[in-house]
């Protein structure tokens, strides 16, 4: 156990402002008196007791950044301790030395420490379809198209929710045109669901709930959710990819300096706006690559292994400047990538223009900055919604490609 750390007065030099990004790391305290506690690192396990006011500036430094704006940062709240940056500075010094305060450059060490695990490749590409014959058509066409460049040989397994019988016919028409081109197509539509919940009910761990799970109890309704549970049982013990009817396998991006990493939480995805589809297209860079190969490589893998030298994304002191200690442990500490996702650009597939007013000021400040611009977007904008690098959260509401869907089911 260490003893002990307070605030005092001391001759030492101020901090740099610049060099290495800091963040005081997890613990479990308890109270000793109404002065003085004991922090426990939540992983060594090493106990030391410190002053509230330690504890306090502790806190305060949570997230990533220079010793020199921490103590900027501690200051400000911490009104007790205004005019005391040296005493500030000597026990932040002192918390770096005892570990209790973390570099991003050890962080940065311990990530491309991770190892890359050997894995089975994803036994399908899935694809969400529910009344949308057109659509669903032409993405398999770019199916074809993507096959014929990539020979990336998965099987398509179209999950059809279709509620009208011509939709399913014609969507059924579709797969069979695509899997007489060679490439393995499969269709299965309602009445399969109905097959595999028959299965399911034999297994115990669902409980009688498969019906429920695959939308059989909801007759025509429109079920949700019921597509993707079907797909996850499909591919139970495994990878897989996912893709909904009105997507095409056709990827384009933002053009941007820094194509390296990003922490932080939530997810940033920025918004760009259009108009029309000739304009969108100019004003995106086209990806010479497999659009699909970045899914397929880090999915199941430790989130580490971006940083290994098979990816080599380099992770500056930007990427790290403002996370929390929790969100950069949770990158670490990710053995598994659970799902992985990309981006959109295209039409913005809505009916009406009232999602414009829910978006963030700084998503929509593209769309209102000149009025012709707005009134020219108003009428159907085309947009550009995905990342322009590399972000790792433990949370996205952004539609996953990538499943890993080893575990989950």
């Amino acid at each position: 156990m260490e003893w002990e750390m307070t605030l005092t007065p001391s001759s030492s030099e101020a901090p740099p402002a610049d060099g290495p990004l800091y963040a005081s790391v997890d613990g479990l305290v308890a109270a000793l008196s109404d002065e003085e506690c004991v922090f426990q690192h939540a992983e060594t396990g090493e106990s030391h007791v410190m002053t509230v006011e330690v504890l306090a500036a502790m806190d305060a430094c949570r997230r990533f950044r220079s010793l020199s704006d921490h103590v900027d940062e501690v200051e400000r709240k911490l009104p007790a301790l205004k005019g005391k940056r040296q005493a500030i500075s000597q026990v932040l010094g002192f918390l770096v030395k005892r570990g209790l305060m973390t570099s991003d450059e050890a962080m940065r060490d311990q990530l491309r420490a991770s190892t890359p695990k050997a894995q089975a490749p994803p036994v399908a590409l899935t694809i969400r379809s529910c009344d949308r014959p057109a659509q669903l058509a032409r993405l398999l066409r770019s199916v074809e198209a993507y096959e014929s460049r990539f020979s990336r040989g998965l099987a398509y397994v179209v999950v059809d929710d279709s509620r009208h019988a011509d939709s399913v016919r014609r969507n059924r028409e579709s797969v069979a045109a695509l899997r007489s081109s060679g490439i393995a197509a499969h269709h299965l539509d309602r009445d399969w669901r109905g097959r595999l919940a028959s299965l399911c009910e034999r297994e115990e761990a669902l409980d009688g709930r498969a019906a429920s799970l695959l939308g059989l109890e909801r007759g025509d309704e429109f079920t949700g959710g019921a597509a993707s549970n079907a797909a996850l049982l499909l591919t139970a013990g495994s990878r897989m990819l996912q893709l909904d009817d009105d997507f095409l396998i056709e990827p384009r991006r933002r053009p941007a300096k820094d194509r390296g990493f990003g922490l932080r939480e939530p997810l940033h995805v920025p918004i760009s706006f259009e108009p029309g589809l000739e304009a969108l297209e100019a004003s995106l860079e086209a990806i010479d690559g497999d659009p699909l190969a970045a899914h397929v490589d880090v999915c199941g893998q430790p989130a580490g292994i971006l940083f290994g030298p098979e990816f080599g994304l380099q992770i500056g002191p930007d990427a790290w400047r403002g996370a929390s200690f929790g969100t950069a442990r949770a990158v670490l500490n990710c053995d598994a990538v659970k799902t992985t996702a990309g981006g959109v650009w295209g039409d913005s597939r809505m009916d009406t223009t009232l999602w414009y007013y829910l978006l963030p000021a700084s998503y929509s400040r593209g769309m209102w900055s000149d009025p012709e611009r707005y009134r020219t977007l108003l009428h159907r904008p085309t947009i550009a919604h995905g990342f322009d690098r590399v972000q790792v959260a433990r949370v996205s509401n952004f539609t996953p490609v990538g499943v890993d869907n080893t575990e989950l089911v």
